[in-house]
């Protein structure tokens, strides 16, 4: 099931572009990184990681796209999303929905509806986690809410910086033996550009314990968009 549903998203996607491509954008991306951390949590138990894209981009505001990498979950992670995004000035806007599928691996499978935001330099958003394939009681099923406020911010000669925090708010929180499993995290990325090269960031992320990381996380990555 998981595979059709990968199957029919792909021919919906190639029906769309092969009516509108000349209202549309269609771009690529690759990357490698010493570690994948989502949230504040490694993906590949502080392994390295390769990842890639494909996003398609109307006029319209309307988009959509998928990305896969490797995890430590026993299963690649597949990632397909869609949605509108619009902006006014200097606030920007996007209301989308994205399935976490992982085609190997039963039972982890999850969506979320996400509201993201934009002014100036300032991002914020929530997401809400629905249609979980896990079985209640259990987190990644459905109440569960990840917020998040940050920044970007242009240092000059190709060098930019980005501030995150988020907290994911689970509606699942552990039976008397395990506790609450809801938790906050910061992240730093400092970026430097490289025109055609792609571009290298440098990041650190934290947080707190109920996330199971106990130490502080640092990784590289490289990225580049076609």
């Amino acid at each position: 099931m998981k595979l059709a549903k990968n199957l029919v998203a792909s021919a919906i996607a190639v029906a769309v572009l092969g009516s509108t491509t000349a209202m549309a954008e269609v771009s690529t991306n690759i990357g490698a990184s010493s570690d994948y951390v989502f949230r504040g949590v490694s993906q590949t138990e502080h392994g390295a990681a390769i990842s890639g894209g494909i996003d398609y981009e109307d006029e319209s505001g309307f988009y959509a796209g998928t990305w896969l990498s490797n995890t430590s979950f026993g299963s690649n992670e597949i990632d397909l999303y869609l949605g509108y995004g619009g902006e006014a000035g200097d606030f920007g806007y996007s209301i989308g929905y994205i399935y976490y599928a992982y085609p190997t691996t039963d039972d982890i499978d999850y969506g979320e509806i996400l509201l993201d935001f934009s002014y100036d330099a300032l991002v914020f958003g929530v997401s809400y986690t629905t249609n979980g394939d896990a079985d209640e009681p259990a987190t990644f099923v459905e109440g569960d809410v990840h917020y998040y406020i940050g920044g970007g911010f242009d240092l000059g000669d190709d060098w930019s910086l980005g501030l995150t925090y988020g907290y994911y708010d689970f509606d699942f929180d552990g039976d008397a033996a395990v506790g609450d499993v809801s938790y906050g995290y910061f992240q730093v990325d400092l970026t430097k550009s490289y025109g055609d090269w792609g571009d290298i960031t440098i990041s650190l992320s934290d947080a707190d314990e109920e996330s199971g990381e106990e130490d502080p996380l640092t990784w590289i990555s490289w990225t580049k968009g076609f």
